[in-house]
C-alpha cells in the first residue's frame, strides 16, 4: 500500500475545513500523509490545522504568510514524501473511497488517473447537484491527446482536485504551479504534468464533491486582465498540441467551443458589481476583446453555443461594440437589480437552446 501525499492550501476557510479535513482522514485508504499549508489565514484555519496535526500524526502542517495558492501547493509538494500526490481544496470535501478507487486504477501502470465530480450547490444548502460523468477509458499517449480537446470541453482535464499524481514526474521535470497567476494555474500545472504522460485511465466514480460558490465568491468578483489571462491559456493549451503534433481539426474546434464560452465570460466580468469601470472603459475593453486576433480566428465557433453565445458571436463578427455593451449591461442589470424576470428568461433561453 503505497503512501498517497494529499495537499490541501488554506485561506480563511474556517466554516468548511473541519468537513474537509475529515473526509481524507476517514478515507478507506489509511496509508496517507495529509499536508495542510496554512497561506496566512486571518480567520481561525490555521488552529484547526494545529488542532488536526495533535490528533493524527498524518498530518503534516505549513504556517506561511500570505502568497498564495500556488505557493501554498509548491511548498505542499516540496515536503510531500508519498509515491502519488492528491490536491483538495479546502471548501470541498472527497468520498470516503476516492484515493482507494483512484490508487486501485494507478496501479494497473498508468500515470494519471482522472475521476468524475459533482459540483454542489452551496448557497441553497439545497441536493442539487450537476455530475460531471466522464466516459471511462484508458488512453495511451496519442489516443488520449486525440481527445484531449473533448476532454478540455467538458471540464475534465483543466481542474486539479479530479486527479491522482505520480510524484516521481513531478519531481522528475521539476513541475510548478506559476506563481505569478491566480487563474489557470492548475491547467498549466496539469498541461505541464500531462506533457510527460504515456498512459491516463479515466473512471467514471464521483468521487470529489466541488461546492459552488455563491456570488460573493472570486469566481464572482471582477478581474484586472481577465481577457488577456484567457487568451494566455488558449495560447498555452494549442502550443501544448502542437508541440505534441496533435493539433487536429477535432481538438481545435473543441478548444474553439471553450474559447468562445470563455470570452462570454470575459465580457460578464466587466459588469460585476464590484466593478469599477466606467461606461467609456467597458467599451473599450469590449472593442479590444471583440478585435483581438483569437477571437475573430475562433469566431466561427461561436455559432455551436447557446443562444447568448451565438448572439453575441454575430455582434463580434459585426464589430457592434455599442450593441454589444448594452445587451451586456442590460443582461446584468436583470441579474442583479431583477433577479425574478431573469431567471425566467433564462429558463426560457435553456429551452431554446435544447430545440435548437
Amino acid at each position: 500500500m503505497r503512501l498517497v501525499s494529499v495537499i490541501i492550501p488554506i485561506y480563511n476557510c474556517e466554516n468548511n475545513l473541519d468537513r474537509c479535513i475529515n473526509s481524507v482522514l476517514n478515507q478507506t485508504y489509511k496509508n496517507i500523509e495529509l499536508i495542510l499549508v496554512n497561506d496566512g489565514s486571518i480567520d481561525s484555519s490555521g488552529d484547526i490545522c494545529d488542532f488536526y496535526s495533535k490528533k493524527d500524526k498524518r498530518i503534516k502542517v505549513i504556517h506561511q504568510k500570505n502568497q498564495g495558492v500556488s505557493i501554498a501547493r509548491n511548498n505542499g509538494v516540496n515536503i510531500a514524501k508519498g509515491y502519488y500526490i492528491q490536491f483538495v481544496d479546502a471548501d470541498d470535501y472527497i468520498e470516503n473511497d476516492m484515493i482507494e478507487k483512484l490508487t486501485m486504477a494507478m496501479e494497473e501502470g498508468v500515470d494519471l488517473v482522472i475521476c468524475g465530480y459533482k459540483w454542489v450547490n452551496e448557497k441553497k444548502h439545497s441536493n442539487k447537484v450537476i455530475k460531471k460523468i466522464p466516459a471511462e477509458a484508458t488512453y495511451d499517449e496519442r489516443d488520449f491527446l486525440l481527445n484531449f480537446g473533448e476532454l478540455y470541453n467538458d471540464v475534465i482535464i483543466s481542474s486539479l482536485w479530479n486527479k491522482l499524481y505520480l510524484r516521481k514526474i513531478i519531481q522528475k521535470h521539476n513541475i510548478l504551479f506559476p506563481e505569478n497567476i491566480n487563474i489557470g494555474e492548475d491547467l498549466l500545472f496539469n498541461l505541464q504534468y500531462m506533457y510527460y504522460c504515456n498512459k491516463v485511465k479515466i473512471i467514471k466514480d464521483l468521487l470529489y464533491n466541488y461546492m459552488r460558490r455563491d456570488s460573493k465568491s472570486l469566481t464572482s468578483k471582477f478581474k484586472e486582465n481577465f481577457f488577456e489571462n484567457q487568451k494566455m491559456l488558449y495560447k498555452k493549451v494549442k502550443e501544448f498540441l502542437l508541440l505534441k503534433n496533435c493539433y487536429t481539426d477535432a481538438n481545435e474546434f473543441f478548444i474553439g467551443i471553450n474559447y468562445a464560452k470563455n470570452i462570454i465570460g470575459c465580457f460578464g466580468n466587466l459588469f460585476y458589481v464590484d466593478s469599477n469601470l466606467t461606461p467609456q472603459e467597458r467599451k473599450e475593453i469590449i472593442d479590444k476583446i471583440i478585435n483581438d486576433e483569437t477571437v475573430t480566428e475562433n469566431i466561427k465557433y461561436f455559432r455551436f453555443g447557446s443562444i447568448q453565445i451565438r448572439i453575441i458571436g454575430f455582434l463580434i463578427k459585426n464589430s457592434n461594440t455599442n450593441i454589444i455593451y448594452y445587451f451586456l449591461k442590460t443582461k446584468y442589470f436583470l441579474k442583479y437589480r431583477m433577479n425574478l424576470i431573469f431567471n425566467l428568461l433564462k429558463k426560457i433561453m435553456i429551452i431554446f437552446d435544447k430545440r435548437a
